[in-house]
């Protein structure tokens, strides 16, 4: 994991350095390294932070190349009855990191 983490520190932006915790940080790094390494998007999905005292679900979804449009997804979510709250996006790229993307 060590290793992996030394190729990463140019790719990330300051805007998601400043709101995204170092822990968070790892899992992305892990989860774009399994992405870039196949060439396929993976999803995560975890419990998110209350929003107006509801439960709310994170999704996560990591993408080489090609950056992922969650408008184009509006209908499937509508569908798991899921309401988009906020949506983030993070283009990464660094010397020895590929363009790959976080929403």
């Amino acid at each position: 994991t060590e290793q992996v983490l030394k190729r990463w520190p140019d790719a990330f932006t300051p805007y998601y350095k400043a709101i995204i915790p170092a822990e968070r940080a790892v899992e992305d790094v892990l989860a774009l390294q399994e992405t870039l390494a196949d060439q396929q998007p993976r999803v995560r999905v975890d419990q998110g932070p209350p929003h107006r005292g509801t439960a709310t679900t994170l999704l996560r979804i990591y993408r080489a190349g090609v950056r992922f449009e969650l408008s184009g997804t509006m209908s499937w979510l509508d569908n798991l009855a899921l309401n988009v709250i906020n949506e983030l996006s993070f283009g990464l790229q660094g010397r020895s990191v590929p363009r790959c993307y976080v929403h």
